[in-house]
């Protein structure tokens, strides 16, 4: 008897060990990234294969806003300049390569600038692949894991010497409006530390509408450091001509209008709980309880 529960209890431990290995292979793995530069803003998430060799993984999936488009696809392997669509997370996040993707009809390329062209920033964007048409940018890159029964959001807006993107946390029923409960990214190169509370600045109820426009002309209120803004409707709050606008007092009259901006709906999956991954430890803890009463 003691030989048979020893044999079971090593087969439910393997089985327990092959489907754990199986479920992690299978669950996908998520890193926010964001990138502002001189008129340029860009925001989403990477869906990466989860298997770290040689200090990387392999970017399989973007999703994503830039300047106020939509990011369509990556491009594969090889596609722009060169780009071998790796991701480092422990920095640089990206190589000389970097990575590729579409918007809008344009294509981009991300790569290490410092390395690949001498630039005075470590990282930079292309639309060609290449150092002649370089704009310096200044890239985050963090592990993401998104939350059950939230929806999620990634934003790029941009205006005169503003450029802004980052990632919404929101809450609501589909079709809005929805809430937004949190914000990571970046404001000219300098990262978002917080959403201030609904009525902090201008009013701000912090709602977002997934069509346009995305919000009204109370908008949203973030900080960066010890500086505050306020993102809403303009032309219906201000009467200016572009219909978003950002304020650091979150009144008119210091209003910068802002040419560009978009809202893209995130795609994110949450892993279901694994009844499989129950079931063994329940088998697991049976035996080796039995094994103790014997």
């Amino acid at each position: 008897m003691k030989s048979w529960m020893q044999r079971t209890c090593r087969i439910a431990a393997a089985s327990l060990v092959a489907f754990v290995a199986q479920t992690a292979l299978a669950a996908p793995v998520y890193y926010a990234y964001s990138y502002t530069g001189n008129g340029v803003a860009s925001a989403g998430i990477m869906t990466v294969d989860g298997v770290l060799a040689g200090g990387h993984y392999a970017i399989m999936d973007m999703q994503g806003s830039r300047n106020g488009s939509s990011i369509d696809s990556m491009l594969p392997a090889g596609a722009l300049g060169g780009n071998d669509n790796r991701l480092y997370p422990g920095g640089p996040y990206v190589d000389t390569a970097g990575f590729s993707f579409t918007t809008g009809g344009e294509q981009f390329n991300v790569g290490n600038a410092a390395v690949a062209c001498g630039s005075a920033s470590l990282y930079g964007e292309s639309p060609t692949g290449t150092c002649g048409d370089l704009v310096g940018v200044s890239l985050e890159v963090a592990l993401f894991n998104p939350v059950a029964g939230a929806s999620y959001f990634s934003y790029s807006y941009i205006g005169n010497g503003v450029a802004s993107a980052g990632i919404f946390t929101t809450s609501g029923s589909a079709g809005g409006p929805y809430t937004i409960d949190g914000i990571l990214g970046q404001r000219n190169g300098q990262d978002i530390t917080a959403l201030l509370a609904a009525g902090a600045l201008g009013g701000n109820d912090n709602l977002l509408y997934p069509n346009e426009p995305y919000v009204n002309y109370a908008g949203f209120s973030y900080a960066v450091g010890a500086e505050h803004f306020n993102v809403g409707n303009g032309n219906t709050a201000c009467g200016t001509t572009a219909i978003y606008g950002e304020s650091p007092t979150g009144t008119c009259g210091d209003l910068v209008s802002l040419s560009m901006m978009n809202v893209t709906a995130l795609r994110l999956s949450v892993p279901e709980p694994q009844s499989g991954l129950l079931v063994g430890l329940a088998l697991i803890a049976a035996v080796i309880s039995r094994r103790r009463r014997t």
